[in-house]
């Protein structure tokens, strides 16, 4: 039954993602990219160029690598997303036009108009919208398939799914070339096996639930090399496995002393000490390595530059809220720039 109903919900977002984000009947091509978002001019233009340089031409070094090209859309912003569009339009046979791309100030109106200068041609935008509508239906499935795991109701998935994608910004986001829907496909993927690691934590089985979160920081690794934002995803998702953890072992919250005493009784179980000490090493090992692993930026001078890119934020921030730069070494800044990547 999950199978048939899964090709039902598949069968079902195509048709309603695919309607709200092609031409309709009697509507222009010109109409049709009116409502064309200037950054998808830079994901296809700079998709196109590091797919190039990463796996066509194995050009890994670090001239090319540190250049700044694309300004803050480069790889001081995370790239994986810039391969999956690179990748779609060489396998579609589009290859966008190389462009000269400018360094933007942010805080300067005019420079936001000149934006429209990386407008890609129709075909090359229409094609890498054409993955964006992919990974929509993907993550209207495996949204149903988490919470039938979550729940073990097909009909609860089923309307969680169906009211997913009849939210207008699923319309939106799946027609255009931009990253949210590539990032909520492996943040949703990484919350269905971290589901499903809470099930092999529940019958005992330990070395298949370490596999399982080697899993999870695979794709958590992922998710953050499309937008570093994903990281809180992660942090929710460990806040739900201590609390499940928790009810599992009956620790009292309250009173908080006994809090403590159930939380040191529950650490001195050597099954819960294996799996916080092991575990937590396979899921950040498997994070660090795949993130860096795919950005060459990475290669040199890996902690500086690390820190260079999650403090990226903070050129987009000061761009949208330029009279908070007073404030910029705070933590509601910080807090705010991460948000924003």
């Amino acid at each position: 039954m999950t199978l048939g109903i899964t090709m039902v919900i598949a069968i079902f977002s195509y048709v309603i993602i695919t309607y709200s984000s092609l031409p309709q009947p009697g509507t222009s091509i010109t109409s049709f990219t009116m409502d064309y978002h200037p950054d998808e001019g830079v994901w296809v233009v700079a998709g196109k160029h590091y797919f190039q340089k990463f796996f066509l031409e194995k050009d890994h070094s670090k001239d090319t690598w540190e250049d700044s090209k694309f300004g803050d859309f480069g790889t001081r912003n995370p790239v994986l997303g810039k391969y999956l569009y690179g990748a779609w339009l060489f396998a579609d046979g589009s290859v966008s036009r190389e462009t000269t791309f400018t360094a933007y100030d942010f805080k300067n109106p005019d420079d936001w108009v000149n934006f429209w200068d990386l407008r890609p041609d129709d075909k090359y935008l229409i094609s890498g919208r054409k993955l964006a509508k992919w990974m929509g239906v993907l993550c209207t499935l495996v949204l149903f398939l988490l919470i039938r795991e979550l729940t073990n109701s097909w009909l609860l998935g089923m309307v969680t799914a169906l009211l997913f994608v009849l939210q207008p910004i699923t319309f939106i986001l799946s027609s255009r070339v931009m990253m949210d829907i590539p990032v909520l496909f492996f943040s949703l993927v990484a919350l269905l096996a971290a589901a499903k690691g809470y099930r092999e934590f529940k019958s005992r089985k330990l070395t298949d639930l370490y596999w399982q979160l080697a899993l999870i920081g695979l794709l958590y690794g992922l998710a953050m090399q499309i937008k570093l934002n994903s990281l809180l995803v992660c942090f929710t998702l460990l806040g739900w496995l201590v609390i499940q953890i928790l009810w599992e072992y009956k620790v009292r919250v309250f009173p908080v002393t006994r809090f403590f005493k159930d939380s040191i009784k529950l650490l001195a179980e050597q099954r819960v000490l294996k799996l916080l000490i092991i575990g937590s090493v396979l899921m950040v090992s498997a994070i660090l390595v795949v993130f860096i692993s795919l950005n060459p930026f990475l290669y040199h001078n890996t902690l500086e530059n690390l820190y260079e890119m999650f403090n990226y934020g903070e050129t987009v921030t000061d761009a949208w809220m330029p009279g908070e730069s007073a404030i910029n070494d705070t933590w509601s800044k910080k807090v705010k720039a991460f948000i924003s990547v």
